[in-house]
């Protein structure tokens, strides 16, 4: 049920005493969107300017897909360089699902869906290492502190972060 679940309509969990992102990472958590309003929506981020990550759909995305976005520092030092990946489609309204990241200190990311791979890639050839910045971590929003890319009409529940690449058999004891 939803007894714990945090509701969005335009709200966002902040979480900023998570400044630094850890270079391996996983992220996980049950999501469920319960309206008819697929917007531009960030799930989970860290992003400001050409810095950091977040997991969202914009708005000329189509209907139920979520991509991982992510800047990195390429071989050069610049941090401009960024990665759309390929992401989660078929998302429907009012069914829950369970996301997980996983994204490796190499650069290595392998996405899951009820616990089930549904991709994995690796990173450009002039990466060099993830990006971050000053800012926190948000549920529901493009980074801590910010009303941007916000996640309504949707539900969330049992939202982890580890700092560590989980395997696939630890992603399916908790899915």
């Amino acid at each position: 049920g939803q007894v714990n679940a945090v509701q969005f309509n335009g709200g966002r969990v902040n979480l900023q005493s998570i400044t630094q992102t850890p270079q391996a990472m996983t992220f996980s958590g049950w999501f469920k969107k319960n309206g008819t309003n697929w917007g531009s929506i960030a799930f989970l981020g860290k992003r400001y300017g050409s810095t950091g990550w977040m997991l969202y759909r914009n708005s000329g995305d189509s209907v139920g897909y979520f991509r991982w976005y992510s800047f990195y520092v390429n071989t050069s030092n610049s941090t401009l360089s960024y990665r759309a990946w390929p992401g989660i489609s078929g998302l429907e309204s009012n069914r829950w699902y369970f996301i997980t990241l996983s994204r490796s200190s190499l650069g290595n990311l392998t996405i899951y869906l009820d616990a089930k791979v549904i991709y994995q890639g690796n990173p450009p050839t002039d990466f060099k290492e993830w990006s971050d910045n000053a800012y926190g971590i948000a549920i529901g929003a493009e980074r801590s502190g910010s009303s941007n890319w916000l996640c309504n009409e949707a539900v969330l529940d049992d939202i982890a972060i580890y700092g560590e690449v989980l395997t696939q058999g630890q992603i399916q004891q908790f899915y």
